[in-house]
């Protein structure tokens, strides 16, 4: 049983081919390895010290593809944390301005304020506040 090996050209298809999807090409990594891992030890019976040796190169390739893709998850997972915090942050203030637009309009205690007059609506305040400081300090 001869195999090809593994072309530097080859290895760059297929970072490129799957580098749209690393969690995909992190299940196909593993599935590779368990498979190499399976042909290596049937090629150990046969006592073909070459073929074990090209299925041990392209499990080396395969496991440094897998930990590239691990390292691109981890860095893809904390900027999903970032979002998701500033998400958070952004929905935490909208509630806050829609319960001060529900206590200065009464009755419309289940009504969500479209979102630009109700930004418009803050601005009116603000303004409002500013002078009313403005008058107690001079």
């Amino acid at each position: 049983m001869k195999l090809k090996r593994i072309s530097d050209e080859e290895i760059d298809a297929v970072e490129q081919k799957l580098s749209e999807d690393p969690l995909e090409e992190l299940h196909l990594n593993r599935g590779h390895i368990e498979n190499y891992g399976d042909k290596i030890a049937d090629a150990q019976l046969q006592a073909d010290q070459s073929v074990v040796d090209e299925l041990a190169d392209e499990l080396r390739v395969g496991g440094i593809l897998l930990a590239k893709r691990t390292d691109q998850c981890r860095e893809l997972e904390l900027k999903l944390k970032e979002y998701e915090d500033i998400f958070d942050a952004n929905y935490k203030a909208d509630m806050r301005a829609v319960e001060m637009w529900r206590k200065d309009h009464p009755g419309n205690d289940l009504k969500m304020p479209d979102r630009t007059d109700m930004v418009v609506w803050l601005l009116g305040k603000l303004g409002e506040l500013e002078a009313k400081h403005k008058e107690e300090t001079h």
